[in-house]
């Protein structure tokens, strides 16, 4: 989800300057132990920096400014829209249809987690991430896959819990907004299309 080449040729490059600070310091003096001692505290230093400035700071306020590093989109948030499953009623033999739902997006640094809810069940994602595809970076398409478990809220016996896969497309409209669209498909032989709009970035799941 990262460029985790870039990520560690900025993070030993920062573990090189803390260290030259921390060598500054005592005047560029000092036994080889105290040398090791000065790369384990730039090493350590960097690493605070790397898990609570960048990562749980500046990735969670100003996301847009990593990317450089994190050539995709913030997807954190909350998120509405509508999706058509072809799922068929047992006792009436109707289909669904339409149904409104909402998914709440926890993206972090490295990782991503779905939530989907509807007025009748509710889903979350175990296994999740973000794949580019495309002959190059800059004209890739980006989709959000991620396997999830269902559970229902009600009616159990016409609904029971089952898994699936989603695969959306991670479009940008004219005037910036994200939109997330595509497919998904069950292991109970049911597939649907999905169209979702975010309302926030803020979750407040």
């Amino acid at each position: 989800m990262y460029n985790k080449t870039l990520h560690a040729r900025i993070f030993y490059f920062i573990v090189g300057l803390v260290f030259i600070a921390i060598w500054f310091m005592r005047g560029f003096e000092g036994s080889i132990s105290i040398i090791f001692i000065s790369i384990f505290s730039a090493g350590g230093i960097t690493i605070t920096l790397d898990h609570i400035v960048l990562r749980k700071i500046i990735w969670k306020k100003w996301p847009n400014l990593l990317k450089f590093l994190v050539p995709i989109p913030y997807l954190g948030g909350e998120w509405k829209g509508i999706l058509k499953s072809s799922y068929v009623d047992p006792e009436t033999q109707e289909k669904a249809g339409m149904i409104e739902a909402r998914i709440k997006i926890t993206h972090d640094f490295d990782s991503i987690h779905v939530f989907h809810e509807t007025n009748q069940s509710y889903s979350s994602s175990y296994m999740s991430g973000i794949v580019e595809q495309g002959p190059n970076s800059s004209e890739s398409e980006k989709f959000l896959y991620y396997l999830f478990a269902n559970n229902a809220d009600k009616n159990r016996d016409k609904n029971p819990p089952h898994e699936g896969t989603v695969k959306l497309r991670i479009k940008t409209e004219e005037n910036g907004d994200l939109k997330l669209m595509g497919h998904y498909w069950t292991n109970r032989k049911t597939i649907g299309e999905i169209c979702f709009y975010r309302e926030t970035t803020k979750s407040s799941r």
